[in-house]
């Protein structure tokens, strides 16, 4: 029996986002995709390919994709990616794709998001989990894209995180010395300055576990791993 897969134009190109899986929203940020940004026309706005970024996981805690939705312009990204501002806006534009996100959750699912944060909070998001599948979207240019949409809520998982390949922080071997002055510098500055300022030291540049570690954005990096509790 022939499958609609095994009858689909080998020659026919892919969107490149994952479809029909069952995933959970981990490292929610805003900030600029630079893939995106490149084929955005250059402008004097910074504000403009603001988007609401996050990497999808299973159950696990595996890498299943990573989204991005555009979050219209006229938003400057604030607090390390944790949030976004307006200057005349509080609330997001209906027809960007992070208002899709918005109205398919709070509306169509009936998902008290509510209770987690505010639109302009990244870490509202953090953990919720869902059914995704693609759809197809109108651009303003009139191009149609494939748009990944939540579609079945699964519920929240708030220890859940992404699985990396980094060297676990028990298994790289560190000086006394540095690790206490690697330390001070996590908990007094923010993480990107924390990483300029690291990757300058030679000794820090020697250990390829340790560099790993400091360039792990993730939930187990070195910055997060050191903040003060």
């Amino acid at each position: 029996m022939t499958t609609q897969a095994q009858e689909r134009d080998p020659w026919e190109l892919e969107s490149g986002l994952p479809n029909d899986i069952d995933a959970y929203m981990v490292n929610c940020r805003f900030g600029k995709n630079e893939e995106y940004m490149s084929g955005v026309t250059k402008v004097d706005d910074e504000t403009v390919g603001t988007q609401f970024m996050f990497d999808l996981v299973d159950a696990e805690g595996n890498e299943e994709g990573k989204v991005g939705y555009s979050v219209g312009t006229g938003w400057t990204v604030a607090d390390d990616g944790l949030s976004i501002t307006h200057a005349k806006r509080k609330n997001v534009v209906k027809g960007t794709r992070y208002g899709d996100l918005q109205e398919k959750v709070l509306v169509t699912m009936k998902v008290n998001v509510r209770e987690f944060g505010g639109p302009l909070e990244a870490k509202t998001w953090e953990g919720m989990g869902f059914h995704w599948m693609q759809e197809e979207k109108k651009s303003v240019s009139g191009k149609v894209n494939k748009v990944l949409y939540p579609t079945i809520y699964l519920g929240r998982k708030t220890d859940i995180e992404l699985k990396t390949g980094a060297p676990a922080a028990a298994a790289v071997e560190v000086d006394e010395l540095l690790l206490a002055k690697l330390v001070n510098l996590a908990q007094t500055k923010k993480q990107k300055d924390f990483q300029l300022a690291v990757m300058k030291m030679p000794e820090v540049q020697a250990n390829e576990g340790l560099m790993a570690q400091v360039f792990n954005d993730g939930a187990d990096g070195f910055w997060t791993t050191h903040q003060k509790k």
